[in-house]
């Protein structure tokens, strides 16, 4: 493998790395912002826990 296509794999990867990064902690702030809205607004005591299988309601 050349110089030049090593350089760009290792790009690539950490393209991929950083995209990935990214998705997950988007859905982590978003799971945790709609935990903070939903028990504000509607005062609903079941919060979606980002830490535990997502979709899962846990009772707080």
């Amino acid at each position: 493998m050349s110089n030049a296509e090593e350089k760009t794999n290792t790009r690539r990867i950490i393209f991929i790395a950083l995209a990935v990064a990214m998705m997950v902690g988007v859905y982590f702030a978003a799971t945790l912002y709609m935990n903070y809205f939903a028990g504000n607004v509607t005062g609903n005591q079941e919060y979606l826990v980002a830490c535990n299988v997502p979709g899962k309601i846990v009772h707080v």
